[in-house]
Formats: C-alpha cells, sequence, structure tokens
C-alpha cells in the first residue's frame, strides 16, 4: 500500500536529519574560515554606513551569524530529550 512505503521515506527522511546535521557542523567553520579570507573582506574597506566602517559592521555581522548559525547546529545535534 501506498502509506506504509510513505512513512518508510518518513523514517529515512527523519534518520537524516541528524547526519545532515553533522555535516553541517563539520563544514561551518570553513565556511567561517572562507568569509573571513582577506581578498572577501577587502571588499569592505573604505565605505561607512552611519558612521560606522562597513569592513567593522560586516565582520561583527558574520561573527553574529556563526554563532546563530552553531547554536541552531547544536540543537539538531542535540535531539529530542
Amino acid at each position: 500500500m501506498w502509506w506504509r512505503r510513505w512513512r518508510g521515506c518518513w523514517a529515512m527522511m527523519r534518520d537524516e536529519r541528524p547526519r545532515r546535521a553533522r555535516d553541517l557542523a563539520l563544514i561551518l567553520p570553513f565556511i567561517g574560515m572562507a568569509a573571513l579570507m582577506p581578498p572577501l573582506v577587502g571588499l569592505f574597506v573604505g565605505s561607512t554606513i552611519a558612521g560606522v566602517p562597513l569592513i567593522l559592521a560586516y565582520l561583527f555581522g558574520l561573527w553574529l551569524a556563526l554563532i546563530l548559525a552553531a547554536l541552531m547546529v547544536a540543537w539538531r545535534l542535540k535531539g529530542p530529550d
């Protein structure tokens, strides 16, 4: 019956979520390192937004984004208690 097949697909997707979270936890530091490479950071030198240098806004925004992404990955890896 079609619902048995669907239930099997749902179980397979549910088992795959922790694996995806582990993969993301593995590559997240490399994404952060790539975003901090001098050629990319150099794009934000010299401009300002409301008197704040754009490079400073970029670095703190990236820092905040990486912390929030790590927090979300940690919640996914923790799983239901």
